[in-house]
């Protein structure tokens, strides 16, 4: 047989040609494919297509010396206003991978690459308004094959996401330091910190339902963080855990609730903080007032004046900072809780939404809904420090008038 003997490759090795064109037929390698490469030159061939062109299709490459190397994949930069298909992140324009959670970007399958939706998935216009699925459908928030995150089912799944644990070029960011095959392509050149191998969610399954909602779409509306989030909210599905603690809702209560967009929560904290302070205030004013009546002078160390009101006043000042302590570690307990609760009802309420039919303004909806809100964390730490002062102009006033 021209060029040899040609030679059976395994299953492991075949994931390199998945992608490529067969140099007889012009189509492109399959998972399942039988495929057989070239003893000199290593181009690969269906087993059918070398049989049938009686060898190696390139065989007048081999009297030069040259080797069949793979085409090289484009990388595809996003578009300003594009969202990670992994995590929903926002991306910034010419970005390769996901600044939230690592994943290669431009690798999400394109909308005209995917089958036509099924009926009662497509346009509302045409299937009615009814957002529910018919029997045997498969949402677009769900589907593993058509969804907005098609072909990224985990982290250390084969073929399947950024992190596939592939050595081979292009396979992710982080592949095992390979030449080419990520920001760390130096020869025998590892990830910092020992990231060889990295699942950005803790192992957890992208595809993987957390009480019957996937994985991924929690990643998509936590943003920020979403590996501790995951690994919290399977505990809390499985009755494993009812209740993590959160150290950020500890330090931070009411901001913490406001940062993550559960702004009825964050209310309520932020108006027993303010009630919580009353007493210091009352405390404040009635010190001025027994202060501008015994016609002292202000100096500091400031005189002690103590009066039986002002005695209670501090033993109920003492009694609020012991209860907001108690509040403070119900917030610690309770955060990852109210979270997980709040997350699963506004995907439901997206999920009955007819225009988060479309996959990407669904990916852009949970992105916007959930994610993180620094810009209302400092507008209520601004309110809180104009309260102040508006608090303390006023007992000033009412003192000396």
């Amino acid at each position: 047989m021209p060029g040899g003997q040609s030679k059976k490759i395994g299953v492991d090795r075949l994931n390199k040609y998945v992608g490529c064109e067969c140099p007889v037929c012009k189509k492109n390698f399959q998972p399942e494919d039988d495929v057989v490469v070239c003893p000199v030159c290593g181009a690969p061939h269906h087993r059918s297509c070398y049989q049938q062109n009686g060898g190696c299709a390139l065989e007048s490459q081999h009297a030069l010396g040259k080797e069949w190397q793979p085409p090289q994949q484009q990388q595809q930069t996003p578009p300003p206003g594009a969202f990670c298909p992994v995590c929903g992140a926002p991306v910034a324009p010419g970005s390769q991978y996901c600044h939230s959670c690592g994943s290669l970007l431009g690798a999400a399958p394109q909308e005209e690459q995917r089958p036509p939706q099924q009926p009662g998935w497509g346009n509302p216009q045409q299937n009615g308004q009814n957002p529910n699925p018919q029997q045997g459908q498969t949402p677009p928030w769900t589907d593993p094959q058509n969804g907005p995150w098609a072909g990224h089912s985990g982290g250390y799944q084969q073929q399947n996401g950024p992190w596939n644990g592939q050595t081979g070029p292009q396979q992710g960011p982080w592949n095992g330091g390979q030449p080419g095959g990520g920001p760390w392509n130096g020869p025998n050149q590892a990830p910092p910190f020992g990231y060889g191998q990295y699942n950005p969610f803790g192992g957890i399954n992208m595809n993987e339902e957390i009480d019957g909602i996937s994985a991924k779409e929690y990643a998509a509306m936590v943003g920020p963080s979403a590996p501790y989030y995951l690994a919290r909210f399977k505990a809390m599905a499985s009755n494993r855990r009812s209740v993590t603690w959160n150290w950020g809702a500890f330090f931070f209560n009411f901001l913490y609730f406001f940062y993550r967009k559960m702004y009825a929560v964050g209310i309520l904290l932020a108006a027993l903080f303010v009630a919580s302070m009353l007493p210091a205030f009352l405390y404040t004013y009635e010190y001025l007032v027994e202060l501008m009546a015994s016609g002292a002078a202000i100096s500091f160390p400031l005189p002690q004046i103590v009066t039986p009101h002002m005695e209670q006043l501090v033993m109920l000042q003492s009694m609020m900072r012991m209860l907001w302590f108690v509040v403070m570690c119900l917030c610690g307990l309770w955060a990852n809780k109210l979270y997980f609760s709040a997350a699963k009802n506004t995907i439901q309420q997206l999920r009955q939404d007819n225009r988060c039919q479309d996959v990407g303004f669904y990916i852009h909806s949970l992105a916007l809904r959930g994610g993180v809100s620094k810009g209302v964390v400092l507008g209520v730490i601004g309110l809180l420090f104009l309260a102040y002062m508006i608090i303390s102009y006023c007992i000033g006033m009412m003192v000396l008038g």
